[in-house]
């Protein structure tokens, strides 16, 4: 194979240096993502004025003014923003691939009927 010749195991000594920073990358990380997480929580409820679309004016906490702002996106034909306001709902389809099928988009309740008929078809 070519280029295994310049692979080499490192020593145990040298395996433990980079899992130790390995380890302190990952806990730099997850602080970062905590304390983002606790902005956020901490915006989500301040009081803004937003401009409505009708041009009027209305006083909202953010986490509403995300979801209007979704929503209006949305509306505007954002394909991201449909999938995930329709996924918030619960009414966004999922593709499932059946083996021998092509993927198709099937609601939960095939979804459902095509899991109890392979549970079936793998008791027999």
């Amino acid at each position: 194979m070519a280029g295994k010749e310049n692979l080499r195991t490192p020593s145990s000594d040298e395996a433990r240096e980079i899992g130790r920073k390995g380890g302190l990358a990952s806990g730099e990380a997850r602080r970062a993502k905590r304390n983002l997480r606790e902005i956020f929580e901490a915006i989500r409820t301040e009081q803004i004025t937003v401009t409505m679309p009708d041009k009027s004016t209305r006083t909202m906490q953010m986490d509403e003014a995300a979801a209007l702002a979704m929503f209006q996106q949305a509306l505007k034909g954002n394909v991201k923003a449909m999938t995930l306001v329709a996924t918030l709902l619960g009414e966004y389809e999922q593709k499932v691939k059946v083996e021998g099928v092509n993927p198709v988009l099937v609601t939960k309740e095939e979804q459902e009927a095509i899991g109890k008929w392979a549970k079936k078809k793998a008791d027999d």
